[in-house]
Formats: structure tokens, sequence, C-alpha cells
């Protein structure tokens, strides 16, 4: 169906919405499992396993105390360490948006991502990315939280959940956002999932460019768009 709504709010994912981080995220969690004896490991291997965040697949794979030790001892230290050399530069697309986005005073802008808060801190800090956002919501251990956290983000800012707008990459943030009743844009532009799989979970509302991304967020702000639910 079709409503009118005014979006009061933006929640960003973070993995292959605002950065590029899937190369640094599989290449250490790949090294990771294989410094703990899993010499099989690697990026395909992982795939079954996303949902949780880094340390609960790190539990599932190896248990919960060797994939706590791993996360800890391991993971963290590699990840911060990689970080510059993995990551490509930030977008000057995006963060063009984000800076629009910090000077608005009628829309709230928040980042709700899977991942674990450790390795969050660790990217927002050596990004810049930190002051861009009223509030951080991060994963659980156990599986995808987006629904509940989407939920989270309606209470604390006291919103309908068709005032959000969830931007995410991937076709599970389809799955979430319908659940939750929240609009979501799709991305497209690192190519962290097949465009044709986007389109149809959310037809009509995928984007391959970054420079598309200022375009449809300024559309959805202003009042009276229609947006498809």
């Amino acid at each position: 169906m079709e409503v009118q709504r005014k979006i009061r709010c933006i929640a960003f994912d973070f993995d292959g919405t605002l950065v590029d981080s899937f190369p640094l995220v599989n290449l250490t969690m790949v090294e990771t499992l294989r410094r703990c004896g899993k010499n099989e490991a690697s990026v395909p291997f992982l795939d079954p396993y996303w949902g949780p965040t880094e340390k609960g697949i790190f539990e599932e794979i190896l248990g919960k105390e060797q994939g706590e030790r791993a996360y800890f001892g391991i993971y963290l230290p590699l990840y911060e360490k990689r970080h510059e050399e993995l990551l490509p530069p930030l977008d000057s697309n995006i963060l063009a948006v984000l800076k629009s986005l910090k000077g608005r005073k009628d829309v709230h802008t928040v980042l709700l991502t899977g991942r674990n808060r450790e390795t969050l801190e660790i990217s927002l800090n050596r990004t810049g990315l930190y002051p861009y956002f009223e509030k951080f919501y991060s994963g659980s251990d156990t599986g995808v939280n987006k629904p509940e956290n989407l939920l989270h983000v309606e209470k604390d800012f006291g919103l309908r959940a068709d005032e959000i707008l969830y931007v995410g990459d991937s076709v599970s943030d389809c799955f979430s956002c319908l659940k939750a009743g929240v609009p979501l844009l799709s991305v497209n532009y690192f190519r962290t999932e097949k465009y044709e799989e986007l389109q149809k979970y959310n037809p009509g509302r995928v984007i391959s460019k970054t420079v598309e991304l200022g375009k449809e967020i300024g559309e959805a702000l202003s009042y009276g768009r229609k947006l498809s639910l």
C-alpha cells in the first residue's frame, strides 16, 4: 500500500552501507579462526553463520568459552591492527549525506547495526563517524535483532514505525524492516548482495551508486513523500 508520512528518523546500517568493511571483517575473522585451529575457515565458510555478532559467530563455531577467548584475545587486537590496511577510505558522497543530516533539527540520525559494540567503537573512532549519530544500536550474540532495535528507536524518540527510514544493504534487512513495519532504502553500491535479490524483496527502493543516496534521503524527508510499505 502507499501511505503519506513525514520521516523523522534515518537509521543507518554500518557494514556495506556506510563503509566497505567486509574485507576487514571477513579476513580478520578467517585469520582468527585459523589461529584457533579451524584451518578450513574461509570467506565462504562464514556465509551460513551471518546473523549474530562477530562474537556470537565465534561462539557458534568454536563453542562459547573458546569463542569468547578468540573474540577478545585474537580478533579485537587483529581487527584494530589491520583496520587502516583493509578498510577503504570513506566515500565522499556518503560523508556529505551524514554532514547534511547532522545540520538538521527536524530529523534524528542513528546507527543500527548487527555488529559487536567493541568493533563498532574501533571503526567509528578510526573513521571519525562517531559525531554524526545521536544513538547507537548494536547486534546480538544470538542472532538478528534489528526488528527489536527498530522498536527501541521508536520508543527512544517517541516515533511511529513509519516515521523511521532504515538504510541497509542486505536481504536480511528487507525481512527485518518488513517485520518492524519500517520503510527501507536498500543500497548496493558496495556489491554486498545481488542487485536482483534486493529488487525482489524491496522493489523500486534500491540504489547502486553512492551519489544517489543524498537524493533518495532528501526526497524521503520531504513532507508528504509517498513511500511504499
